[in-house]
């Protein structure tokens, strides 16, 4: 008979997994909505535009991923801080949306860090469930070009977006 930390695992782990299928259902159920609804072509100029997605959170990232690709931009996803530097050092990319509480370095550091890269300057939208005032004022002192909230609103990250890519003259 399992103790009651193992039954506690396991719950955790089923919880977690229960989760996992509620957001692949809901994802799907997007897909068949996006399907009914008339295919726009890709505009030129946002398949130019590379996006790097830091983000911990897998879910997170793969909706924010299959979003932007459905806008027609190029996205490609860091899952930690660590990583989101080694691939925004490339200078591939025009935009990053940063998570900011990552392992390994969260976002303060990250972009603390961007400033020593040399090369193309680098957009970053900072994206946090943070809604303190101190939090986005330390965020903009260090550079970021836009700031949204978690939950995130996908009419309000292409506003973001936009904004930013106007103002960088992308």
């Amino acid at each position: 008979m399992p103790d009651r930390g193992q039954a506690e695992h396991a719950a955790a782990v089923m919880s977690i997994d229960n989760r996992l299928r509620a957001c692949r259902a809901a994802r799907e159920v997007r897909s068949v909505e996006l399907l009914t609804e008339p295919v726009l072509p890709r505009r030129p100029e946002k398949a130019a535009i590379r996006i790097l997605v830091a983000d911990d959170n897998a879910v997170s990232a793969e909706l924010l991923h299959d979003h932007l690709e459905a806008q027609g931009y190029q996205v490609d996803w860091a899952w930690d801080g660590d990583h989101a530097l080694a691939m925004a050092a490339s200078g591939a990319y025009q935009v990053m949306l940063l998570d900011v509480h990552m392992p390994v370095y969260d976002g303060v550091e990250v972009m603390r860090r961007l400033h020593l890269l040399k090369g193309r300057p680098l957009r970053v939208i900072a994206v946090t469930a943070d809604r303190l005032a101190t939090r986005r004022e330390e965020l903009t002192r260090m550079g970021i070009d836009g700031y949204l909230t978690k939950p995130l609103d996908l009419d309000r990250l292409n506003q973001e977006l936009e904004r930013v890519l106007l103002k960088s003259g992308l």
